[in-house]
């Protein structure tokens, strides 16, 4: 089995979500001053059949990362926010070598 044929359909999906909810997004940004900077954090749970086959559980905006709940997950979070402001230029991402505890 072909495994970039689940890639394509997690990218379909994740093309698709955005496309339909776009106003929305377009909406929240112009609430900021400076919308041209605005950017919203998704995640999206995904299930994948035996066939591989994959279905959407659910898109979160704004996810919360918050290791309250989960202590192990820290360093996780911690990682994902790190590498999320490089991409949007205000951070420094965070190299491999950096993940271990």
């Amino acid at each position: 089995k072909d495994p970039l044929n689940v890639w394509r359909q997690v990218e379909d999906a994740i093309r698709l979500i955005c496309l339909k909810k776009e106003s929305l997004l377009i909406e929240s940004a112009s609430h900021y001053k400076y919308n041209h900077n605005f950017f919203e954090m998704m995640r999206f749970d995904f299930v994948i059949d035996e066939d591989l086959n994959v279905f959407v559980m659910e898109a979160n905006m704004s996810p919360n990362l918050s290791s309250a709940h989960f202590p192990p997950n820290r360093l996780l979070y911690e990682q994902t926010l790190f590498n999320l402001f490089a991409l949007v230029g205000v951070g420094r991402r965070v190299l491999a070598e950096s993940l271990q505890s």
